[in-house]
């Protein structure tokens, strides 16, 4: 099969996924400009529209503005982008997601570019093609949310590292720094990942090149992380008094919240994160009423953080408040806070509904004319399967990371950055399955090695 080809096959399956989610959930159907930009328009877009507009007329996101134009403080992507397709196609949401479309079509054929790299034949094309036909990530394609950027970034970020290893020009370790800083802004949890980055960068120019070129080429990366990620550091605290790129309280104060679960409640958390409520809730009778995590996360983020912006307090100062009693918690209970880890990690790795939401609610409450053997019988065959899938793409991450951890080539770096965020994840914020979303192509890409490495089909740069 041509080159060409295969980019028509994958781009056109990538569009036409990403408008059956649509039909499926018809978000599109469902929202409108107008409905979110009314005063009384609820937080699910995070008025991420009104920004974008106000980035239009003013020049700024709104950001200064107490309250925050917005569901709370964040980066300037999402905003940015809907602006920039205001700006191209006019002022509907139709302009978003067909700059949204474009945007999972170049995230799809980028990791096609990737995985030619270390698969031969049509195995190359199936990474691609199963991030294409994933549902997990074409029905955020109709969503006003920056997930489908995130895919763009980290897979701009690697296919830069990919190209650094062909021809180890300093220019593509300026373009990988320009796409990690952009997934920071996006989501500034990776903004923990930079100083391993920076090691990984200059352990991979330095087993090639002298002390001299090792300086020179780490400078192009470094340079760009420092302009992009430091200049919003240093915009913020001129607009808003604080370095930070966006609130992140809430989210760590939801996580720390199951360390102190009662014990019947823990014990329900444990089966559910693998299992689902239904066949928790058979074990551990009455879990599925409790409706943990999504309870706490109501009562922190939809309860408490509102009245305490109706107090008069500003966003960041409700922040530290959270952050507070979320390290208050977590210095109670450490060693707890760690093994919970497990089930919050399962939690991210569980398989997405059509909604892209964790599909843990499966029969309970409902289908009652369906008999309760059915029903854990059905739960099983979607979940199991699922977790043999993530289970293969960990286990070949895992082997790439032990045999060539000395040589940061390209999978070394996909299989640091698979358990780089599943751990800071689990660890730090309520993890749902949407946050998996960024290492899915990698899941992908070393499910398929799996296999092709047993047929002789990767080729020769799969050797690290």
């Amino acid at each position: 099969m041509s080159h060409a080809r295969v980019l028509v096959i994958l781009a056109s399956a990538a569009v036409a996924s990403a408008m059956l989610m649509n039909a499926v959930d018809g978000f599109s159907a469902k929202k409108s400009l107008e409905a979110e930009l009314a005063p009384d328009a609820g937080s699910y877009a995070d008025r991420h529209a009104e920004r974008a507009i106000h980035l239009l007329e003013h020049g700024t996101l709104g950001d200064e503005i107490q309250p925050f134009l917005g569901g709370f403080a964040r980066g300037p992507i999402e905003a940015g982008f809907i602006a920039i397709a205001f700006l191209l196609f006019g002022r509907t949401l139709w302009s978003v997601w067909i700059l949204q479309m474009a945007a999972f079509v170049l995230a799809v054929l980028l990791l096609y570019a990737i995985s030619r790299r270390f698969l031969v034949g049509a195995w190359s094309m199936a990474p691609a093609l199963m991030l294409a036909l994933f549902w997990g990530a074409s029905l955020y394609v109709f969503n006003l949310n920056n997930e489908i950027w995130c895919l763009v970034f980290i897979l701009g970020f690697i296919y830069s590292l990919t190209r650094y290893d062909q021809h180890e020009s300093p220019w593509q370790l300026l373009t990988a720094g320009a796409s990690l800083s952009l997934l920071v802004l996006a989501k500034p949890i990776f903004e923990y990942f930079v100083p391993l980055a920076a090691l990984l960068i200059v352990l991979s120019v330095s087993a090639k090149r002298e002390i001299k070129t090792v300086f020179v080429h780490s400078a192009f990366f470094a340079a760009a992380v420092l302009l992009i990620v430091g200049g919003w550091h240093v915009r913020n605290i001129l607009v808003l008094g604080t370095p930070k790129i966006s609130a992140g309280g809430h989210a760590l104060l939801i996580r720390a919240q199951s360390d102190v679960f009662s014990r019947d409640t823990t014990k329900g958390f444990f089966i559910a994160s693998g299992l689902g409520d239904f066949i928790a809730d058979k074990i551990v009778p009455g879990y599925a009423s409790t409706e943990e995590p999504r309870n706490s996360a109501r009562q922190i983020f939809n309860v408490r953080r509102p009245e305490l912006r109706r107090s008069g307090l500003s966003e960041f100062k409700t922040d530290e408040i959270f952050f507070h009693e979320a390290f208050a918690i977590i210095r109670e209970h450490p060693i707890w806070h760690v093994a919970l880890s497990i089930p919050w990690l399962f939690r991210m790795n569980s398989p997405p509904n059509y909604t892209g939401t964790v599909l843990d609610r499966l029969f309970v409450g409902s289908h009652t004319r369906i008999p309760d053997a059915l029903k854990i019988i059905i739960v099983l065959a979607i979940r199991l399967p699922w977790y043999v899938f993530v289970g293969i793409a960990w286990w070949t991450a895992a082997r790439v990371l032990y045999d060539g951890w000395r040589r940061a080539s390209a999978l070394v770096w996909m299989a640091v950055l698979i358990f780089y965020t599943s751990a800071i994840y689990a660890l730090l914020a309520h993890a749902e399955v949407r946050y998996a979303l960024v290492i899915m192509p990698f899941y992908f890409l070393f499910f398929v090695l799996f296999f092709a490495s047993r047929r002789g089909r990767e080729t020769t740069m799969m050797s690290v």
